[in-house]
């Protein structure tokens, strides 16, 4: 068995506030023991940062989310200690730490150990290293479960470009997002046609992911683009994957979006431009998104995807990796912990 040290380097968030200020390095944060049957210690080899975990570690308050706690919960590394499970000391794992474990532990991936169930884990994609295998859980589970949420399951949902046979369309707002990124993979996989927006700067990259068009969302609003050239047929998925607190795409969906569709948000995120804007943000989205159609609202199902980690995904995407069918996308990497 590899040597494992009873301390370890770990990012620590010591207060509610934005990472500039909370985050502090423990160079002496003890390494996590399986005490439980079926858990087993990984040593990180890179960790992904995910919106999420920056939400938690600046909204959430202490008496909800207790500190000192280290942040962030995708990573990928070796195991250490498999502890009689399903897993073997030196297994390459790609894992997602669920939010009991983080709170109830005060564990996370800016770490260099982490102990956590087998059941969060799944082998490595022998094709992609660490740092890439690191960015898969979050964003490309919340991409699969999107879909799924719409009715196209990659699990199950069969080809629709046969012969004879017009493919369904979604948009993707928000194209180059961690997020969006997946969702046109995935959806071109299962035949799917894709529309997708961002920026001019990355039209290249993201109709390289397979989008089938491309909207720059900076050259005009895109409901007033997408009611001025609805789709033929409408979309059956719009997903903002862009996390837009301004309810207009969605209030000016009926003109391109489909009767039976759905309008599916990663969550808008309001607090970009200061608190009281933000409250001021909020209370328009929700009374955009529940006022019911018989009182003129919009006449298209909205729904907000949480992401569940959950194996089974987890493994189809890291199969769909190893097979070639999509790929993960890393902007960036830094060092794991400054000494």
């Amino acid at each position: 068995m590899t040597s494992i040290p009873q301390t370890q380097a770990a990012w620590t968030a010591t207060a509610r506030g934005p990472p500039s200020r909370v985050l502090q390095v423990n160079q002496d944060y003890p390494v996590p023991t399986p005490t439980k049957s079926g858990d087993v210690l990984v040593k990180i080899h890179a960790a992904a940062l995910n919106p999420a975990g920056w939400k938690v570690m600046t909204i959430v308050p202490s008496f909800v989310w207790e500190r000192p706690y280290i942040p962030e919960v995708d990573f990928s590394g070796v195991v250490v200690d498999a502890n009689e499970s399903q897993f073997s000391n030196g297994d390459q794992v790609v894992g997602l730490i669920s939010a009991a474990v983080q709170r109830n532990t005060h564990q996370g991936a800016l770490s260099q150990y982490v102990s956590l169930p087998a059941s969060q884990l799944v082998p490595k994609p022998s094709n992609q290293p660490f740092s890439a295998a690191a960015g898969i859980p979050t964003a490309g589970q919340t991409a699969l479960q999107a879909l799924r949420l719409a009715g196209f399951d990659v699990l199950r949902y069969q080809r629709e470009h046969n012969e004879g046979t017009t493919p369904k369309t979604i948009f993707v707002n928000g194209g180059s997002t961690s997020v969006g990124i997946y969702t046109i993979q995935i959806a071109k996989s299962m035949g799917l046609r894709v529309v997708a927006s961002a920026s001019g700067r990355n039209e290249a990259f993201v109709r390289g992911l397979g989008a089938d068009e491309f909207k720059d969302y900076t050259t005009e609003p895109l409901h007033v683009y997408l009611t001025r050239n609805p789709p033929t047929p409408p979309f059956s998925l719009v997903l903002d994957a862009a996390a837009l607190i301004d309810p207009s795409l969605y209030r000016h969906s009926g003109g391109f979006l489909d009767k039976s569709g759905m309008f599916i948000s990663v969550g808008p995120w309001p607090f970009g431009r200061g608190w009281k804007a933000g409250l001021v943000g909020t209370m328009k989205y929700l009374w955009a998104v529940l006022q019911p159609g018989w009182a003129g609202g919009v006449k298209r199902s909205w729904k907000m995807i949480n992401v569940t980690n959950r194996q089974a995904d987890l493994q189809k995407l890291c199969d769909m990796i190893e097979a070639g069918t999509i790929r993960p996308v890393t902007d960036s990497t830094s060092p794991e912990v400054p000494t």
